[in-house]
């Protein structure tokens, strides 16, 4: 049985991302992201950098606390980039995140809801349970869409054990323009510990 719920998107196959340091036609992959705390623990902040150039942010938003470590609560990925007044403007071209909380455990981890993305045409995802219980979200042709800040929403629903940790493995494609401007590939894999109101449970 599919544990994963898809809500209000359609669902395609996609092909997988490749990773390395620098792929055929120019492009760039970068990892190893600055990472930042902020909120209180509920916002982390990766800060891609080329240089002296920084090249995205990606952020994860816990946009609600626990009131219990085994309540549900809201989760958002956020990519912002270059934007239409810098010279070398960016465009989102595909992207690909992993989520698992906890992210290593015998017992099923909790079940993620992807909420319907707004902001334009979106292409088909492809959103699906991969290797040791990961959800998967993908897609490939979000130029559309991803010439300004990305934003994806979901819910995590704890199943009974607590996610003391939500793992994050996110894969994002650039394009740059600019003739003497590498595209780049994202590349990062990072844990967030969501923020709970209450006392731990036990």
């Amino acid at each position: 049985m599919d544990r994963r719920r898809f809500l209000a998107t359609s669902v395609a196959g996609l092909g997988a991302t490749a990773a390395g340091c620098v792929a055929v036609g120019g492009t760039k992959t970068l990892g190893s992201p600055g990472e930042e705390i902020d909120d209180d623990g509920a916002e982390k902040h990766l800060t891609f950098v080329d240089g002296d150039r920084e090249v995205a942010v990606v952020s994860l938003d816990q946009m609600d606390e626990q009131a219990s470590p085994t309540d549900s609560f809201r989760f958002r990925i956020h990519v912002e980039h270059g934007t239409a007044e810098d010279e070398r403007a960016s465009t989102v071209e595909r992207f690909r995140f992993d989520l698992r909380a906890p992210p290593a455990s015998v017992a099923p981890p909790a079940e993620v809801y992807l909420q319907a993305p707004g902001g334009g045409l979106w292409p088909d995802f492809t959103f699906e349970e991969v290797e040791n219980f990961w959800t998967r979200i993908e897609a490939g042709g979000t130029d559309e869409v991803g010439s300004g800040a990305l934003t994806l929403a979901f819910i995590v629903d704890p199943l009974g054990i607590e996610p003391d940790e939500l793992g994050v493995r996110a894969s994002v494609g650039l394009s740059v323009a600019g003739p003497t401007t590498p595209d780049y590939r994202l590349e990062t894999e990072t844990r967030f510990e969501p923020v709970v109101s209450g006392p731990p449970e036990g």
